[in-house]
């Protein structure tokens, strides 16, 4: 990560190797389950309980620790 080519501002240097890691649980949480948790509230674009909650920040996932259980 950086400014490879120098073409950059300084805050952009040294170029240097950045480790990206991301959870993910085994199923998809689905609505239903969202919505319980979250009283009701549903993000989705394409509604339906058995389709899988979509268009949801990593802030709203880790505001309720019930979500976080259990990966």
């Amino acid at each position: 990560m950086g400014d490879e080519h120098g073409d950059l501002w300084d805050a952009c240097r040294p170029v240097h190797k950045v480790t990206v890691s991301i959870l993910h649980r085994k199923h998809p949480v689905t609505q239903a389950v969202w919505k319980a948790v979250m009283d009701g509230e549903n993000p989705s674009e394409f509604q339906g309980d058995d389709r899988p909650v979509e268009r949801v920040s990593w802030d709203d996932i880790t505001k309720n620790s019930c979500l976080n259980c259990g990966a």
